[in-house]
């Protein structure tokens, strides 16, 4: 499967510094050449670093292209999308990203460049940063090797074919999924990155000295009371000579003296050698953390004569271990709040390699209250650890594969089981040495022709590099399997919706609260933490104004679709609205996950998918960034760094909704997972109304031990409310440094005294109601929705899931309400323009009327992007000389609900009073199509 070379030389990644060898920069224009099956144009020049489709090689995406991403069903059998997936003209995907031009299959590069005669001695090496994805590399004409590592660098040395003067290099490249890495795989799918074919980041050749460094690690010592590390160098000496070897650490930030160099010097044993030398950073050295990225800056001379090569290289001192269910980072309980990042780079395809771009993605992270970042089924270049390990930011890496089907599956002695295996050696060589890489899953969710060849298969994994490297935690894959030789588990199961769940999930079968959490699943796993994998999914609509945005070879097709069919509908002057509105839900949604994750005493992290909108998989919008990581105008990282972050208060309601003569209780937490315990922190609670007055407010002085802390018992007496309220209750944290708060909405409602009804009321359209229409008549249809009406559009409370193509039309197919709050109808209702808690009872015995597009609802709710209705909830319309009020709610429970009797007063007043004056008509003879608009 892999040539002899791949196996050897991938593993001498070094860190290169411009004074240890002579470097020759071979980026820039090189010749192109290809077959005529994968693009129109066979040859010409292209630029690399960078991909060959965005210039212009490649064919125009249509109905025949061979892309290499997983699809559903059902997308071809949708009606609304057919005309897209079989235009000739305009074709268009749905499901991820389209590229202007695709390219898949072998690509051949090919470039002279001079040596200077002088360099003859060197050892030469070809260095490609990030291809994609198996590399052929030749050299005046002779072939040097192969290579498939989907993470690391590709190196080929070709010291024995380099010479004086010009030096013909091709190259070719092979992006069609060479071994099966699973085809929805993050590293190499059309869904999130795109399917690119070309080179990225540094492309070398680079002369290095006849003795020179191949690869540092930095272990700890197993003993914990010897303050010494563990410095194993493999080394290339092929002058047979005799060398010394110097080692020095310089902090890059003045925070404790340097610690002493050390000189050793080593006789000759052999052209490659492996050395190991205990060097100490002194009696009190300094750690890195996600709250101090302390960092040296190493620096090791191998010397011989008048040889000499020297590697730079930053590194931070920190330990990892997995001890019960915590995971300590320098013997600290440490709590992981990621995100995951899928490979998606619209304006390039391809993730970027340079420091500063990783810099700007991880501090967003960061201003969101993250300190962790899961990489799902792919491994990022050099420069996001780099970056990671400047800033402080905890990094969990994946082989790049995602095992579904056929050769993809492990444990069958697929060639993908070899190359995990091989993968693995050349990412620990390449990046062990960056503190941040500080948790390791083999790959995303695997899966094995039966579990036992799967388990297997993974259980040598685990015992093969968990042994050799105690620098990190290892997990045999994110998802699963749950193994017993995890050292943390990843499981689907600690969050308030899951793939499948429906309407059955936590947050929409059961009423609103702030108290459940997930210790039920957590606590059977006592020895081994777990982190949550994926928590969220949750949807806003698109926002349309972004198309502009995709300015490179990728498209967003997808939201042209979806504009489309939201034109279609006659309803794209409420696009942002829906845009909006959903988007406050999707932000009520990751608050209810986030905080039962944080009142799990013993969960130790979750890890959210995502903080950036998927751009594949049928367009999963769960991000409150867009692709570009860039916000949404309706969340920002204030407002979520609230409930997301290293100390968080919390406040535990049995409900969200109370009424009369019942005090508005709540227990008090605090998850404290700063660097130590927080001293007399002083605690503030309090209670404002709408209108932000202060009804209540209450301090005191507390110390806040590291972890979950019970702090108090909450009551606020309601009796000197005299209305319907939307109360905001605020707890606020204040110290020396620390001043953070955190607020939830809780409603309130008085004993509701029905006045007596100065309109006709009709439950169903009989022919008492249409005599009446026909007459100048005030009416309220109050329908009551059926079982059957119910499953008809699919309404929940909570957003979408991920999305309804991919889901299999999974419910709920609504992204919660959209109402003007200042509508008379609702004026003894309080309520924002988008769902809250209090909506959760409406919706529940509710179903959405489809209306014309012409109507616009009092209350609406916001449909599916695929299939764009003008849903209500209640409206009212002008028909002839009667005005009628049209809701299908279910006021008449057995047992009321306070919610309903309210929003039941509020409609009967306003239509008691003089403000109900419908500004809409329907024509009389339209009448018997009411609440039925198909």
């Amino acid at each position: 499967m892999f040539s002899r070379f791949f196996i050897l030389t991938c593993l001498t990644f070094i860190f290169v510094s411009a004074h240890a060898a002579k470097i020759i920069d071979i980026s820039g224009e090189w010749q192109f050449s290809s077959d005529k099956e994968f693009t129109d144009i066979q040859e010409g020049k292209v630029y690399l670093p960078g991909d060959v489709a965005s210039q212009g090689f490649g064919k125009r995406p249509n109905s025949e292209t061979k892309w290499l991403a997983g699809f559903r069903d059902e997308m071809f059998k949708t009606e609304n999308l057919k005309k897209y997936l079989t235009s000739k003209t305009d074709f268009k995907l749905p499901c991820f990203l389209q590229p202007d031009m695709y390219f898949s299959g072998k690509a051949y590069f090919e470039k002279s460049v001079d040596v200077p005669e002088k360099l003859l001695n060197s050892h030469f090496s070809i260095f490609l940063e990030r291809p994609h994805l198996k590399t052929s590399l030749w050299l005046n004409g002779v072939f040097i090797g192969s290579n498939m590592s989907a993470g690391t660098a590709h190196i080929y040395d070709v010291s024995k074919h380099i010479k004086a003067g010009e030096n013909k290099i091709k190259i070719l490249v092979e992006n069609d999924n060479p071994i099966d890495l699973g085809r929805d795989s993050h590293s190499i799918s059309d869904h999130t990155q795109g399917n690119w074919n070309g080179i990225a980041g540094r492309m070398q050749l680079i002369a290095k000295s006849p003795i020179f460094i191949q690869n540092v690690q930095i272990l700890e010592t197993e003993n914990p009371n010897v303050r010494k590390f563990r410095i194993k160098i493999n080394s290339f000496n092929s002058g047979k000579r005799n060398f010394s070897l110097t080692i020095s650490a310089t902090p890059l930030a003045s925070f404790k003296p340097a610690p002493k160099t050390i000189k050793q010097v080593f006789l000759y044993v052999g052209k490659e050698s492996y050395l190991e030398v205990l060097y100490s950073f002194g009696d009190d050295p300094e750690y890195w953390s996600e709250f101090a990225p302390k960092l040296y800056e190493m620096e090791i001379e191998f010397k011989s004569k008048n040889l000499v090569d020297t590697k730079k290289f930053n590194y931070g001192l920190r330990t990892v271990a997995a001890k019960e269910n915590k995971i300590l980072v320098n013997g600290l309980d440490t709590y992981f709040r990621g995100t995951l990042d899928c490979c998606i780079f619209p304006l390039t395809g391809y993730p970027p390699t340079d420091k500063e771009s990783w810099i700007k993605i991880m501090e967003t992270c960061k201003s969101y209250g993250l300190n962790h970042i899961r990489f799902h089924s792919w491994c990022p270049p050099k420069a996001a650890f780099e970056a990671a390990d400047e800033i402080g930011f905890y990094l969990q890496i994946e082989n790049s594969n995602w095992p579904v089907k056929d050769f993809s599956r492990i444990g069958m002695g697929n060639p993908i089981d070899d190359w995990i295996f091989e993968e693995t050696k050349l990412i620990l060589a390449s990046y062990a040495n960056h503190p941040s890489f500080i948790l390791y899953s083999q790959g995303n969710e695997p899966h094995g022709e039966d579990h036992r060849g799967r388990d297997a298969f993974l259980k040598k994994w685990l015992e093969t590099f968990k042994n050799k490297d105690t620098q990190r935690l290892y997990s045999a894959g994110s998802g699963w399997p749950l193994l017993a030789e995890n050292q943390f588990h990843l499981p689907p199961n600690p969050r308030i919706q899951g793939w499948g769940e429906g309407l059955k999930s936590v947050i929409n079968a059961n009423p609103p609260n702030t108290k459940f959490n997930f210790d039920a699943f957590v606590n059977k796993y006592p020895t081994t933490p777990v982190i949550t994998h994926e928590m969220g999914q949750w949807c806003a609509y698109p926002n349309f104004e972004s198309i502009k945005k995709y300015t490179g070879n990728l498209k967003n097709r997808s939201f042209e679709i979806f504009k489309d069919l939201l034109d279609e509908a006659g309803l794209s002057h409420r696009a942002n609205d829906f845009y909006l509105a959903s988007g406050k839900l999707q932000l009520l949604c990751y608050k209810a996950d986030i905080e039962a994750a944080l009142r799990t005493e013993n969960l130790r992290g979750y890890q959210l998918l995502g903080l950036q909108d998927f751009t594949g998989q049928g367009t999963a919008l769960v991000g409150v960034l867009d692709p570009f990581w860039e916000s949404k105008e309706y969340a920002s990282n204030k407002d979520f760094s609230k409930f997301s972050n290293s100390l968080v208060p919390l406040a535990l309601f049995e409900k969200m909704v109370f009424s009369c003569e019942e005090k508005i209780s709540a227990q008090i937490k605090i998850s404290n997972f700063t660097q130590s315990e927080i001293k007399e922190a002083l605690i503030t609670y309090t209670v404002k109304d709408s209108d932000d007055i202060e009804l209540f407010s209450k301090s005191f002085e507390t110390d806040l031990p590291h972890g979950l802390n019970v702090i108090k018992d909450f009551n606020f007496d309601t009796s000197a409310l005299i209305k319907a309220s939307q109360l905001k209750f605020i707890v606020e944290i204040k110290s020396k440094q620390i001043n953070v708060t955190n607020d939830w909405v809780v409603y309130y409602y008085p004993k509701a005294k029905m006045p007596e009804p100065k309109f006709l009321i009709f439950e169903s359209m009989n022919e008492d109601f249409f005599k009446a229409l026909n007459a100048d008549s005030k009416i309220w249809l109050k329908l009551k929705p059926s079982k059957e009406d119910a499953a008809k559009y699919g309404a929940g409370f909570s957003s979408i899931f991920w999305n309804t193509l991919w889901t299999s039309n999974q419910e709920p197919h609504t992204m919660g309400i959209l109402c003007n709050p200042k509508h008379p109808a609702l004026k003894n209702f309080p309520t924002n323009f988008h769902s809250d808690y209090q909506w959760w009872d409406v919706i529940k015995n509710s179903t959405p009327l489809r209306l014309d597009s012409k109507i616009t609802p009092i209350v609406a709710m916001v449909p599916d992007w695929y299939k764009p209705m003008n849903l209500a909830l209640c409206y009212e319309v002008k028909i002839g000389k009667s005005k009628l009020f049209v809701s299908n709610i279910d006021f008449g429970l057995q047992t009321p609900s306070p919610v309903l009797k309210q929003m039941e007063l509020s409609i009967t007043e306003y239509l008691n009073g003089t403000e109900f004056e419908p500004t809409q008509t329907i024509p009389l003879e339209s009448s018997s199509k009411i609440g039925l608009y198909e």
